[in-house]
C-alpha cells in the first residue's frame, strides 16, 4: 500500500511538474521544483504592516507574553523529548516495559496511516495552522517596523502551507527579535487553546440539533465490511450484549472487554437471559449438540448452561429477540425461576455479539467483537432528521477542530525546540546572545544545543519506527 501510495504520489508530480515548466513565465511569481511548487503575493504587505502599527501597546503586551510562552515551551519540549528518548532506549535496549510518552503518536499520511476521505481535513487545517504561525511573525516584524516583501503560497509533497519573507530584523533590538521569533509558537499556542475552547463547547453548540448520551450513531461502513447489508448508516445502537454504549466511553469499554475475553477464554462469562420453554423446545427436537462439534457446519450457536455443565444448539436470532437482559454464567439465578443463562462459545476469536438499536431492531451477528471499533465509524449524537450529510455535521467538526488542535500543536512544538531550520535555533542564538558574550564561546554553544537538539530528535523518529 505504501509503495503504491509513493509510486502515484511520484507519478502526480512529474505530471504537475511538467504541466508548470511548460505553461507558467517569470512573470507570474510561481516557483515551481520537483515535488514544491509556490506563488508569492504582496498585496497583503501593506495591510499587515498597518496592522502592527494600528495597537502598538496592545501588541507590544502580546508579543511580550508570547516570548515567555515561546522560552517555556522550548524547556519543557526539549526535556520531554529528552526523557522519551531515555524511556525509548530503556525499552529497547533492556526489554523493559515502560510508559513512554509519544507512544501513540504517528505520522499522518493519507491513505496509510488515515483514511483518504480525512485529507481534506488534513490539508486546510495544515495550510491554517502554518498561516497563522506565519502571520504572527509577519505582526511581530511590522510592530517593529518592518516591511513585509512578500507572503507565499506553497504545496510541497502532500503537504500546503504559506510563509514570510521581511527585511532583515538583525537591526533591531534584542528583545524584539526574540519577539518576532516566538510569535509563530505564540499564535500557534494560542489557536490550540481556540481548538480546545472549541471541541468542550462543541456540545452546546449541537444540541439544539443533536442529542448526547442517548446511543452511538452509525456514519460509515466501509465497503466489503461484514456489517454491510445488517447495519445502515444512521443506525443508533443503544446497547452491546445488553450492556448500554450509549456514550463514548461505554462504547469503547464493552468492545474493549469484549475483545480482550474472545483472546483468553473459550467461552464468554456472561450470555442472554432466555426462556426456559425455549430451551426445552430445542433439548426435545435435537438428540445431540451438533453444532458444538468443531467438525460440523450448522447455521445454530452452540450455548452452554447451568454454569458450562451442558451445551445446546439455538437459533441466534431468537436468541437475541427473546433475550431480556444480560447474564453471568458463574452467578447463579440471575435471570429468575423462568429463565436461563445461556452462554456463546468462542471459537477462532469469533462469538455471538448482540446489537440492539434505538428502533427496537435487535441483530445478533457472529464474528469478531474488533470488528466492531474497525468497520464502524460511530458517533456520540442523535438526530431526529435523516439525510446523511446531515448525520456527518457532529464528525465533521469535530475532526476539523482536532486536526487543526494536532497540527497546529505539533508546529508549535517542533519550532520550540532547538533544532536546526525552525524557529528555535533563531530563538536558541538570541538567548545565548542575550547570555554569553564571547562571540566564539556563543557559536560554539549554539552548535552543540542545535546538533543535540537534531540528535534527540531523530534518534526518537528512529527508535520510534523500529
Amino acid at each position: 500500500m505504501l509503495l503504491m501510495w509513493v509510486a502515484g504520489l511520484a507519478l502526480g508530480w512529474a505530471g504537475v511538474y511538467t504541466f508548470l515548466q511548460m505553461t507558467t513565465t517569470a512573470d507570474e511569481n510561481i516557483h515551481v521544483l520537483p515535488a514544491f511548487v509556490c506563488k508569492e503575493i504582496s498585496w497583503f504587505n501593506e495591510r499587515v504592516f498597518e496592522l502592527g502599527r494600528q495597537f502598538p501597546t496592545a501588541l507590544k503586551t502580546w508579543f511580550s507574553v508570547g516570548s515567555v510562552v515561546a522560552a517555556v515551551g522550548m524547556t519543557v519540549g526539549t526535556a520531554y523529548v529528552t526523557w522519551t528518548l531515555i524511556m525509548l532506549v530503556v525499552q529497547k535496549l533492556v526489554s523493559v516495559q515502560v510508559d513512554v510518552p509519544l507512544s501513540d503518536a504517528s505520522i499522518m499520511i493519507p491513505g496509510v496511516t488515515m483514511p483518504m476521505n480525512a485529507t481534506v481535513y488534513l490539508w486546510a487545517t495544515v495550510f491554517l495552522a502554518v498561516s497563522f504561525h506565519e502571520f504572527g511573525h509577519a505582526l511581530a516584524a511590522a510592530l517593529c517596523e518592518i516591511r513585509i516583501k512578500s507572503v507565499g503560497i506553497f504545496f510541497a509533497v502532500v503537504f500546503p502551507g504559506a510563509y514570510v519573507r521581511f527585511d532583515s530584523y538583525y537591526n533591531v533590538g534584542l528583545l524584539d527579535q526574540i519577539k518576532i521569533q516566538s510569535a509563530g509558537i505564540w499564535h500557534n499556542s494560542i489557536l490550540c487553546l481556540l481548538c480546545f475552547c472549541q471541541l468542550q463547547l462543541l456540545p452546546f453548540y449541537l444540541s439544539p440539533f443533536f442529542d448526547l448520551n442517548q446511543g452511538m450513531t452509525v456514519i460509515s461502513i466501509p465497503e466489503m465490511s461484514a456489517f454491510e447489508g445488517i447495519v445502515s448508516l444512521g443506525d443508533v445502537i443503544i446497547s452491546v450484549d445488553h450492556q448500554p454504549t450509549l456514550n463514548w466511553g461505554q462504547w469503547r469499554a464493552e468492545i474493549d472487554n469484549l475483545a480482550k475475553l474472545v483472546e483468553t477464554k473459550d467461552a464468554k462469562d456472561h450470555g442472554y437471559c432466555i426462556p426456559m420453554a425455549l430451551l426445552q423446545v430445542h433439548q426435545s427436537a435435537m438428540t445431540e449438540s451438533s453444532c458444538c462439534r468443531p467438525d460440523t457446519d450448522s447455521d445454530a450457536e452452540c450455548f452452554t448452561y447451568n454454569n458450562g455443565a451442558h451445551t445446546t444448539c439455538l437459533d441466534g436470532k431468537e436468541v437475541g429477540d427473546l433475550s431480556t437482559t444480560r447474564c453471568h454464567a458463574r452467578i447463579e439465578g440471575t435471570c429468575g425461576e423462568t429463565r436461563v443463562c445461556v452462554t456463546p462459545r468462542i471459537e477462532s476469536m469469533q462469538t455471538l455479539i448482540r446489537l440492539a438499536f434505538q428502533d427496537g431492531r435487535v441483530v445478533m451477528l457472529h464474528g469478531f467483537p474488533a470488528d466492531l471499533h474497525a468497520e464502524l465509524e460511530v458517533m456520540e449524537y442523535t438526530t431526529q432528521m435523516s439525510p446523511l450529510w446531515w448525520i456527518q455535521v457532529p464528525t465533521s467538526l469535530h475532526r476539523f477542530w482536532s486536526f487543526l488542535l494536532n497540527i497546529s500543536g505539533t508546529i508549535g512544538f517542533f519550532n520550540a525546540l532547538p533544532i536546526h531550520y525552525f524557529d528555535g535555533s533563531h530563538l536558541c542564538a538570541s538567548y545565548l546572545t542575550y547570555l554569553v558574550a564571547d562571540e566564539r564561546r556563543r557559536q560554539q554553544w549554539l552548535t552543540a544545543f542545535l546538533y543535540f537538539g537534531d540528535a534527540v530528535v531523530l534518534s526518537t523518529f528512529v527508535l520510534r519506527l523500529v
